[in-house]
């Protein structure tokens, strides 16, 4: 073979190589845009705009509203409404200044109470977490001092306690299942190390713990709202730096949405990685305050109520306000400005949302006495009967 067939094989067995490391590639890439697909399969993206512009006003979604005076009969003195939860006609009222779940019907009449503090059986030092189980018809407490979930019956009789672990930031108790999202290491302490959190999920002979990450941020919560919802017979999970909301299922859960900010999120791709003593969170925070952060969520088996915050400076931020149809995956309403024309009363200050409630709280000493008085006789208030808050109880006409 003369040298010039010689440099023609060569040739073509370099183009036959270079032909073939293209396919190889292609197929890798196909391959990996295909287990991509897989693991985004049925995920839906939420995508919620910040808008200054937009105006919500009450009676746009409200169809009807009364007031309940909660009554302060067995010297129940109610003093910072943490949480509410509505189950069978009753309306279950978490208070954390006095340590209290209490438990009234929809005319503000005393049902039940869970009280007791102390080292005892039973008793318990503080109210960190609180869940109601639907399926059991109980309230579950979570001490953090003593490291125990106390449970109890909706009229205050107790139940049973177990050991639990350290810095829950939210559980959640369905049927036999109980779930506990927590910080392993709880606060950041002088180290400057960053919080590590997870899930841990337990049937009646087994767990499983999952979901490992390390965040600096998400022990941040509103009043009144909580990590977890009910929603159709499972539990929802949100995890605010990722913006992913998980389904929990028995000891499964899978990725149900993610949520996407707009314009100018401050927690994208996983950039919270970089961040590796507190110093470096804060400092972060502090140069990029102004964008989207901070999502907070409650929920019923159809809507989802989200709001978002967009800092002002370090301490003040603005909110906006999602309502999200699952059953038709679109925002059915989104406000800025969230304003009640319906009355004097802050739609902002929300204690609980589902498919058909919106309930708020208000207590007497925040209006003037003419104010009281104008709203008294427009409700057909006595606010002389009780010294505790008035819900606000809207009713929602999403479905209509």
């Amino acid at each position: 073979m003369d040298s010039r067939s010689y440099k023609l094989k060569q040739f073509i067995m370099h183009r036959i190589s270079l032909i073939l490391s293209m396919l190889l590639v292609l197929m890798l890439i196909a391959c990996n845009g295909k287990n991509k697909l897989q693991e985004t399969e049925g995920v839906k993206t939420i995508r919620l705009h910040f808008d200054e512009e937009t105006e919500l006003k009450a009676s746009d979604f409200v169809k009807s509203r009364r007031l309940v005076l909660l009554e302060d009969a067995d010297e129940t003195i109610i003093g910072t409404i943490s949480n509410i939860d509505v189950m069978d006609s009753l309306i279950i009222l978490t208070d954390k200044n006095t340590g209290s779940v209490v438990t009234y019907d929809f005319y503000g009449q005393l049902v039940g109470k869970i009280n007791s503090h102390g080292r005892g059986p039973g008793e318990y030092l503080n109210i960190t977490r609180s869940w109601v189980n639907h399926d059991k018809k109980e309230v579950a407490i979570y001490d953090n001092a003593l490291m125990k979930i106390f449970v109890f019956t909706l009229y205050g009789e107790f139940v049973r306690a177990y050991n639990s672990p350290s810095n829950i930031m939210g559980l959640a108790l369905h049927g036999d299942f109980g779930y506990y999202y927590r910080s392993i290491d709880g606060f950041p302490d002088d180290t400057g190390n960053p919080m590590n959190y997870h899930l841990i999920m337990t049937a009646l002979d087994s767990f499983k713990i999952t979901l490992h990450r390390d965040f600096w941020f998400e022990d941040w919560l509103t009043t009144g709202f909580e990590p977890f919802i009910r929603h159709n017979d499972n539990v929802l999970l949100l995890t605010p730096g990722e913006q992913n909301i998980y389904e929990l299922t028995g000891l499964e859960k899978r990725l149900k949405y993610h949520i996407e900010l707009e314009p100018n999120p401050m927690w994208v791709n996983g950039n919270y990685n970089f961040l590796k003593t507190y110093e470096e969170h804060e400092l972060y925070r502090e140069q990029n305050i102004g964008k989207l952060e901070r999502i907070a969520f409650m929920g019923g088996d159809r809507y989802l109520l989200f709001s978002i915050s967009k800092g002002i400076d370090k301490f003040r931020s603005k909110l906006c306000w999602y309502i999200y149809d699952t059953k038709e995956d679109l925002i059915v309403e989104a406000a800025y400005n969230l304003s009640n024309d319906l009355g004097p009363f802050d739609m902002s200050r929300v204690k609980f949302f589902n498919d058909s409630l919106w309930i708020t709280e208000f207590h007497q000493y925040e209006y003037s006495e003419s104010m009281l008085d104008t709203i008294a006789h427009r409700e057909g208030i006595d606010f002389s009967k009780s010294i505790n808050p008035c819900l606000v109880i809207n009713k929602m006409k999403l479905n209509e």
